[in-house]
């Protein structure tokens, strides 16, 4: 599964923007533009830095093992 978010910052000033993500299944990263922390076995966290007054965008692929 892969994913591109794209996240804006309009300020003045450089932010930083938590993104959380649920990912079903039994999960493994497989790349992502950057890192993540697995914060339970469902999600997953990035802290996305964003300079002023631009757009970046979250990629990140996952491999998803779903269990019968």
């Amino acid at each position: 599964m892969a994913s591109d978010i794209a996240l804006r910052n309009d300020k003045a000033e450089r932010c930083t923007v938590l993104a959380t993500v649920r990912i079903g299944g039994e999960w493994s990263m497989v790349e992502e533009s950057v890192p993540h922390t697995q914060t339970s076995a469902f999600w997953a966290e990035f802290r996305v830095p964003i300079a002023k007054d631009s757009e970046t965008k979250l990629r990140y692929r996952v491999r998803v093992k779903y269990c019968k």
